[in-house]
């Protein structure tokens, strides 16, 4: 409940009653950016009670009787699936609808458009995401037989309208992923685009001279792209240091073999993290999937370093190319290379796209303007 004593947000007080916040025992990939929110919400003033979950759902959830629930890469969702196992596919979204509870997902993924969230398997992008499509392609778990499941209880929910009939509002970290819900024939909000935010105030300002090193930070996984950052230092010569761990690490080592120019240094805590973005040269986010932000990409824009990134999904949105950083074409070794190898040759230009990428951070991330923004949605919601 946002206090009067916080500036823009005492407005804002007395038009809504709080927050519901609903989230898995068990955190997945989004944990971060879901930790982060919550901390968001702290800092703002508003008052969050951890209380048992509700018995359709089995789940861990905060929440109170105030007229408003927000969830994170569709937990509530996750509720209606082990409601669905239960054989009662819509007692969550029944019990939030005789409350009088308005919903707020905040998508992360694609788990509402398709029953693979991801959109990838191991064929590459799965542009279509259908029933037929998931289960061809082995979509979930690379296995038949969970796809064909998967793709059952999903397609199951929409004949039945469980999503688009119960979310009220969407919000979407990128204008990539509000489009591509558009594209897919999505039915019910059509919501807002809120970029994701992170908080890097306090944090030292970069070297006036940088290490030189191209730095790639994140989870070592096949939608990375980690291999193509490999070949393209092995062609270039140009150091890079692969912060993170994840079922790939062995394959990439053994891929990176004797070069000596690449090194894996392994999971590291967020401030070692943000201290190698910061002395280096550039980050490189050789994605090949549809990220739907890119919370790695924005870190180094704050920091004063500019980042090379693929054009796909919510990155094209973070990147100004030409001006924060480079795009290029995912999967594409000979223009990562060659972006790379501009931004090495040329300190300077890449200390003006850090620069750059800092104003820019600056004026459109600020978490003041996030917030408010929010709140703005949250307070819509529960008016009408």
């Amino acid at each position: 409940r946002p206090q009067a004593s916080h500036g823009d947000q005492a407005t804002i007080d007395g038009q809504w009653q709080g927050l519901a916040y609903l989230h898995r025992t068990e955190y997945d990939r989004v944990c971060r950016e879901f930790d982060a929110f919550l901390a968001l919400v702290e800092s703002s003033g508003a008052e969050i009670g951890f209380l048992p979950g509700h018995p359709a759902t089995g789940l861990d959830s905060i929440y109170t009787h105030d007229p408003l629930v927000v969830s994170n890469r569709g937990a509530i969702l996750c509720a209606m699936g082990k409601a669905a196992r239960q054989e009662e596919p819509d007692a969550f979204a029944a019990y939030l609808q005789q409350a009088g509870v308005p919903i707020v997902a905040h998508v992360h993924d694609y788990a509402l458009l398709s029953a693979n969230y991801s959109l990838f398997d191991r064929y590459g992008i799965d542009r279509v995401g259908s029933f037929w499509s998931v289960v061809a392609r082995r979509g979930v778990k690379d296995s038949y037989v969970a796809s064909a499941i998967a793709a059952v209880a999903f397609a199951f929910h929409r004949a039945i309208g469980v999503y688009e009939k119960n979310i009220d509002r969407l919000i979407f970290p990128s204008r990539f992923v509000q489009d591509l819900f558009k594209h897919k024939g999505w039915h019910g909000a059509r919501g807002v685009v809120i970029p994701y935010v992170v908080d890097l105030k306090g944090e030292d300002k970069k070297p006036h001279e940088d290490n030189g090193t191209m730095v790639f930070a994140g989870r070592l996984h096949k939608t990375k792209g980690v291999e193509i950052l490999i070949e393209a230092a092995r062609r270039t010569g140009i150091p890079v240091e692969i912060i993170g761990d994840g079922p790939e690490r062995k394959a990439l080592q053994r891929q990176a073999g004797a070069m000596t120019n690449v090194q894996f240094l392994g999971a590291l805590d967020n401030a070692a993290t943000l201290q190698h973005m910061r002395q280096a040269r550039a980050v490189v986010v050789p994605s090949v999937w549809w990220e739907p932000f890119g919370m790695v990409a924005l870190e180094p824009q704050g920091l004063g370093t500019p980042v090379i990134a693929s054009n796909t999904g919510g990155l094209a949105n973070v990147i100004v190319h030409g001006q924060t950083g480079f795009l290029v074409p995912p999967n594409d070794v000979d223009a990562l290379a060659a972006a790379m190898r501009r931004v090495y040759d040329d300190p300077q230009e890449a200390a003006r796209m850090g620069m750059l990428g800092r104003r820019r951070f600056e004026t459109q991330y600020s978490i003041e303007e996030h917030m408010r923004r929010l709140f703005s949605v949250y307070a819509q919601v529960v008016n009408n």
